[in-house]
């Protein structure tokens, strides 16, 4: 080899002295550049390849490298990529050769061992994972929730292409049976099933459902792609934090609270549970949804690192917020461990962590921290942390806090600093004078509606809180304040183009305006079922109440408090009809457990009346026995009776779930529909309702020949007679029923009736004038004319009204029939038993028996005289 490296490599240092001295004066300029060692590999290769390198020869060449000549050598020497080692043994050393074969062969084999090992270990793994994953599939299709108790299309009518103007609501919405009359309407039976186990918690003490919780893993299992949220659409997104919120606001988030928990609190301890909720929930929205996230999306520039706990995090965010350096303003302000203290102070009490805060403050004074406002801070920090989620400062404090903004904070650079004072002392920051913040804060750090509410509820004062020094009290920010500031932003604000009413229910909640947030649910048509289920919850927190329980003597709307307010606005009953009226008619159970949410016995039972009337599912929801005639003995039980005993605490003193059906066929018989009413009346056992209504309907049509209806009524009437046919009252599941004992006459008499004039209207007069002497109904001599006329009056008692009516009908057909015959026996060619005499007695005796009934048609006596001179 003729080649002295010795020189190349003084040459080479040659070279770099000079070009070190050339940039000496750009070094402190030029950021470090770090590479790794691939991506140093990949750069060496391009340069190689690249095919403009005169520069570089020309260099080389002129400190006296001959680049041909290199290259030519190094191309001469042998690099192996084969196992060589580092120092060769002796030729005539065997026992070093030896050792070193033996040495390359283990190597070998390890090598191999492990490539194969990996090679397996890959491939198991891979057939593990696919497995564990087709037994998660089979586990989560199998799921009872996820199964209709009926046959219902899949079909969703949520889309991902909607347009930006219609709303796409996350749940199902149900549609007219008009749009979609080959598809059978349904709810999604796994909130279905959420609503009834709270229902069913009723039953259990001390049993408690998270609703708001289980609503929210349910939305987000079956609606957000991998169960992750922010990958779900907009919409999705919204109700996610809706649930979520909610979830704060009522406390699950602690430990889930019963039924009804909010009612025996006291309204200011209400509002201020509700303010603290809603405060940890945008703590927990900023510190999860935003923080966490932004330094997850960009870990490099993050620079996160393994430290647990909200101070790396805090750190790592900073990182992301100066990606550019750390600004002037607070590069030359204080400092702890390379970052500015105020800023971390903030983000800490941003995401909720008042301790990790006071941990920086204590000890940044701890480690000599000369700085009055950071030793202030650190004692406010330090008394705010006692104070729990009161987060009250000592009037002391406070003052000295209002002071030492008036002198420094208000006059520096540091949004932050001003900003960590304005949430401390909790005074208006919007009033122009006092702690306010300027413009530009509010332009970088709340500049988006989670930011710009999480300041207002952080400097709120409730009416529990301690009172402010009179110096103070100007400056005090209370909750009406702050929903007049949101309502004066109105939803053209925060849903200008009605795609997003969601967000604004949302917003509308976290200031305490439930009722508002439900109504403006309510208006938009398709989130009903949002402003159902959010009202669901609300409701059975306490947090409101429905309108049936409003008291006169309420305050002004004006001055009460957000609850109070509720109790003047809010209808739930009346929303949740509106929502499950849209299926109840395919889905009547599930339209009924909504129905049990509702704690009042009475509007709850009137619900489950006109759900009863309008689906008319009488079997689903009442039953169906081996006996009509014992429904308390039901063969299986209804959707009804399963659930009364959940139905409320004062569900055990009413008369029973017999007295919905009872309420609903007494509205049917007074609407008209005695159809109805016969099949409800019936089922309760109103044995003598059932027929009274059956005479009521057979009297009418007793005598419309060639009608469908009276064929159709008769058909029934019929038809229930062959059931009670000897039975009596005690046997019927109804006890004593006196009305039964006493119109059962009637209505057999009518049905004979109507076999009566059958006859008449075949011509079959000698048949037809024997079954009326089976009704006993006129009189057939002269010593039973006073009676029968006194039993024929309307409210004799004897006969039923509606027969009495029909008494003149009776006897002209009768008359009429008694002159055909007469006719038919002059001539010879009658088939009647009575002789013509007979007939005619029996015509004189029915013309007296007319006279003597005062209330009848008036017509009537003359046209049954004028039969019986034809007759004569």
């Amino acid at each position: 080899m003729d080649v002295d490296f010795s020189d190349i490599l003084e040459k080479s240092r040659a070279l770099r002295s000079k070009q070190e001295s050339q940039l000496s004066t750009f070094t402190d300029n030029i950021p470090r550049l770090e590479r790794l060692l691939p991506q140093i590999s990949t750069e060496s290769r391009r340069l190689a390849r690249s095919e403009s390198n005169e520069a570089g020869v020309r260099l080389l060449a002129e400190y006296g490298f001959e680049n041909d000549k290199i290259e030519r050598t190094l191309q001469s020497i042998a690099l192996r990529d084969a196992f060589e080692p580092v120092q060769d043994a002796p030729d005539t050393d065997l026992e070093a050769y030896l050792n070193q074969a033996h040495e390359y062969a283990i190597v070998t084999a390890i090598e191999d061992a492990c490539q194969k090992v990996t090679q397996r270990s890959m491939k198991a793994a891979s057939a593990a994972i696919d497995a564990k994953w087709e037994a998660s599939k089979r586990d989560f299709v199998s799921l009872p929730v996820l199964k209709y108790r009926r046959s219902t299309r899949r079909g969703s009518n949520l889309t991902t292409t909607t347009p930006s103007h219609a709303f796409a609501s996350p749940f199902r919405q149900p549609r007219s049976r008009r749009d979609a009359p080959q598809e059978q309407q349904s709810v999604t039976p796994i909130y279905e099933a959420i609503v009834r186990r709270a229902v069913n918690g009723r039953a259990v003490p001390g049993e408690t459902v998270a609703i708001a919780t289980e609503l929210d893993d349910a939305l987000v299992a079956n609606l957000a792609p991998r169960g992750e949220p922010t990958a779900a659409p907009r919409s999705v997104q919204h109700l996610h934090a809706v649930f979520t919120c909610l979830r704060y606001l009522t406390g699950e988030y602690r430990k889930t609270p019963i039924e009804g928990a909010f009612e025996g609190m006291r309204v200011t301890e209400a509002n201020q549970t509700l303010h603290e909720g809603a405060y940890r929930y945008l703590c927990l929205q900023f510190c999860e949804d935003k923080m966490r996230r932004e330094i997850a999306m960009r870990p490099i520039e993050a620079k996160r690192g393994g430290i647990p706990g909200i101070k790396a995090d805090v750190r790592a965010y900073l990182n992301l917020v100066f990606d550019r350096g750390i600004p002037e303003q607070f590069g030359s302000g204080i400092l702890y461990d390379g970052m500015p203290i105020w800023a971390q102070l903030y983000y800490c009490i941003r995401a909720g962590h008042i301790d990790t805060a006071l941990e920086i403050a204590s000890d940044a004074v701890d480690k000599g921290c000369s700085d009055g406002s950071v030793r202030l801070f650190a004692d406010c920090l330090e008394a705010v942390h006692m104070s729990g989620d009161h987060r009250m400062l000592p009037k002391s404090l406070l003052e000295a806090l209002v002071q030492d903004f008036e002198l420094s904070a208000k006059r520096g650079e540091d949004p932050y600093q001003r900003a960590c004072y304005v949430v401390l002392a909790r005074l208006n920051p919007m009033l122009g004078d006092g702690m306010t913040l300027p413009d530009r804060d509010f332009e970088l750090l709340f500049y988006s509606i989670e930011d710009y509410l999480w300041l207002l509820l952080s400097v709120v004062r409730m009416d529990n809180d301690d009172k402010l020094p009179d110096s103070l009290i100007a400056y005090k920010m209370t909750m009406d304040w702050i929903q007049n500031d949101i309502r004066t932003f109105g939803p053209q604000h925060f849903d200008p183009r009605g795609d997003a009413p969601v967000f604004y229910g949302l917003v509308l909640i976290l200031t305490g305006q439930f009722i508002e947030a439900i109504s403006y649910l309510d208006r938009n048509a398709r989130a009903i079922a949002e402003a159902t289920h959010v009202a669901f919850i609300l409701y059975y927190y306490g947090v409101i109440k429905d309108q049936a329980n409003i008291e006169d003597g309420m305050e002004d709307v004006a001055t009460a408090s957000p609850i109070e307010k509720g109790l003047h606005k809010v209808g739930y009953s009346d929303l949740l009809w509106r929502y499950v009226s849209e299926f109840a008619k395919t889905d009547a159970t599930t339209a009924a457990v909504y129905i049990f949410t509702i704690r009042e016995t009475e509007v709850r039972n009137l619900l489950l009346k006109k759900l009863l009337l309008e689906t008319k599912e009488f079997d689903l929801l009442l039953g169906s026995s081996s006996s009509q005639f014992a429904p308390r003995f039901s063969h299986r039980r209804g959707v009804f009776q399963e659930l009364w005993a959940f139905g409320g605490r004062d569900s055990v003193m009413d008369k029973g779930w017999l007295s919905v059906a009872e309420a609903a066929a007494e509205q049917a018989e007074r609407t008209g529909d005695r159809k109805t009413a016969l099949t409800l009346f019936e089922r309760v056992g109103a044995h003598g309702k059932v027929i009274a209504i059956h005479i009521d309907r057979l009297a009418p049509v007793l005598t419309s020949r060639g009608s469908s209806t009276r064929k159709q009524i008769f058909e029934e009437a019929v038809a229930y007679q062959a059931k009670i046919r000897g039975r009596q009252s005690s046997t019927l599941g109804v006890g004593m029923d006196r009305a039964f004992d006493m119109l059962l006459p009637s209505f057999k008499t009518l049905l004979t009736l109507g076999e009566y004039f059958d006859l008449l209207w075949s011509a079959r007069y000698e048949e037809a004038r024997l079954v009326l002497d089976k009704t006993e109904l006129l009189p057939s001599d002269e010593s039973e004319l006073v009676t029968k006329t006194q039993e024929l009056r309307v409210g004799s008692g004897v006969w039923a009204d509606s027969l009495c009516e029909k008494a003149g009908e009776v006897l002209l057909a009768a008359m009429e029939m008694l002159t055909t015959l007469h006719m038919e026996s002059r001539r010879g060619e009658g088939s009647s038993s009575l002789s013509a005499s007979a007939l005619r007695q029996r015509a004189r005796l029915l013309v007296s028996f007319a006279g003597m009934m005062h209330d009848g048609p008036a017509d009537i006596s003359a046209r049954l005289v004028r039969l019986e001179v034809l007759m004569s």
